[in-house]
């Protein structure tokens, strides 16, 4: 029984690791959206891809 709990522990803190990742993840990809958004609308009438020499 307490193997069995032990694995049960063990999978439970995995599974709860990976949702945290996948909230970091997602949370990190919403900022940087938020952040290239007022360099879209700043860069609007610029080409595409600007390469600075």
């Amino acid at each position: 029984m307490s193997d069995f709990g032990w694995s049960l522990l063990l999978v439970g803190l995995c599974v709860l690791f990976a949702l945290v990742l996948r909230l970091l993840q997602w949370w990190l990809i919403r900022a940087d959206l938020r952040r290239q958004r007022p360099q879209r609308t700043s860069t609007a009438n610029a080409p595409a891809s600007p390469a600075p020499r």
